[in-house]
């Protein structure tokens, strides 16, 4: 069954809600009816939250915690970060969660508290969902990112997301679950937005007549070595230098400073930043890569490469 599961940034969990989220023991019942499907994630402003829903991943199994009795973990798989945040309320003020919706505002609160894990419908999940991806299915990005062939034939995009019939909503969702391409291309909006669609080591940003970004979306730790679609595991990267980061022909220090590969020609070098040099970042920290993921794509490299030379 579908549900949602509430985090916090600060939590005193043992979380890392792309792999693993940690629970006490009386939610048990409730998360064991969540294995085999999806959830969703939710935090308020508690804690620097993100005040509304904001990403979904699929629970695979609920284990017990081996060094606390009274806790337990979901492990999760395919986690996915939505496009934008989807506040707690619809544009009506009203509530997605149906059993919410008949509440009075100052009664959701006091509804919720005790039920971070909580059982939702399908249809509040698709539409929840929906609104998660809808900023990544209007008319501009489908251009920007070459959506049109992976869209379900139904889908219009010159009618706004929101304007969509609820059979095209439920289908889209669907899509978005089983059709990597729109998964890619979620990802690789996002980071595009984190990087201003600026390649990061080059510093260029280059877009067609049509609107298209030559830009790719590099992730720094792949997908089938368990890395997360997550903007802190990305990286905008014009082509060929993606090309070159899969092949850890080029790597990053934790600051962000390039590391060259001792093989790399001097013509290819000439193309690229002097070694040692910072490459663009968002300004926004908590949109820059993630240590973790920069050290593992480090010591492929080493293992490659041996140690970087100046």
């Amino acid at each position: 069954m579908k549900a949602i599961f509430s985090s916090r940034p600060d939590t005193h969990y043992n979380d890392d809600i792309t792999y693993r989220y940690q629970f006490p023991r009386n939610y048990l019942r409730v998360a064991e009816r969540t294995i085999g499907d999806w959830i969703i994630f939710h935090q308020t402003q508690r804690g620097s939250g993100r005040a509304g829903y904001f990403s979904r991943a699929r629970v695979e199994n609920v284990v017990p915690d081996t060094e606390n009795p009274r806790r337990y973990y979901a492990i999760l798989s395919s986690y996915e970060q939505f496009y934008r945040v989807v506040p707690f309320r619809k544009p009506d003020d009203t509530y997605w969660e149906n059993s919410l919706r008949d509440l009075s505002p100052d009664r959701v609160g006091v509804n919720i508290r005790g039920k971070s894990v909580r059982i939702i419908s399908e249809r509040d999940y698709t539409e929840i969902v929906f609104m998660g991806f809808a900023e990544l299915l209007r008319r501009s990005n489908v251009d920007r990112l070459e959506l049109h062939d992976a869209l379900d034939p139904l889908y219009d995009p010159t009618k706004e997301p929101e304007l969509q019939d609820a059979t095209t909503r439920e289908r889209i969702v669907q899509s978005l679950t089983s059709n990597r391409i729109l998964r890619d291309a979620a990802f690789r909006g996002l980071v595009l937005d984190a990087y201003d669609d600026t390649c990061a080591i080059t510093g260029l940003c280059i877009v067609n007549g049509q609107g298209k970004v030559e830009t790719n979306a590099a992730h720094i730790r792949p997908v089938a070595d368990n890395g997360p679609d997550v903007v802190r595991n990305g990286l905008a990267l014009s082509a060929t230098c993606h090309w070159a980061f899969d092949r850890h022909l080029l790597s990053l220090s934790d600051d962000g400073e390039l590391i060259l590969s001792k093989n790399l020609t001097r013509r290819f070098r000439s193309l690229l930043p002097v070694e040692g040099e910072k490459i663009y970042l968002p300004s926004d920290e908590s949109l820059r890569p993630n240590p973790a993921f920069l050290a593992h794509h480090r010591e492929i490299f080493e293992s490659k490469w041996g140690s970087p030379v100046s």
